[in-house]
């Protein structure tokens, strides 16, 4: 999507975030923004000296550094409804 959403709650649609009510996880594939407040600012993202100081919200995101993301959906979950 085009957008940064600006809470971890959120997930981005589009160009557009949206708050999930019903507290479910974030929908497969999801990128967020790390929580980098307490990486150096030599390493911003936590991938060098400071690294492990960025955090993603829970241990069902995948972290990259400066992004977290949900893993992609599989093909059992793609074809669920088919």
């Amino acid at each position: 999507g085009c957008s940064i959403c600006p809470g971890v709650k959120m997930w981005n649609n589009g160009c557009l975030c949206r708050k999930d009510a019903k507290h479910r996880p974030a929908p497969a594939g999801e990128v967020i923004q790390a929580d980098t407040a307490a990486c150096p600012t030599s390493d911003p993202c936590g991938m060098g000296a400071g690294m492990s100081c960025s955090k993603c919200p829970d241990a069902s995101w995948i972290h990259e550094g400066c992004s977290c993301r949900q893993p992609p959906m599989s093909a059992d979950e793609f074809f669920k409804d088919v």
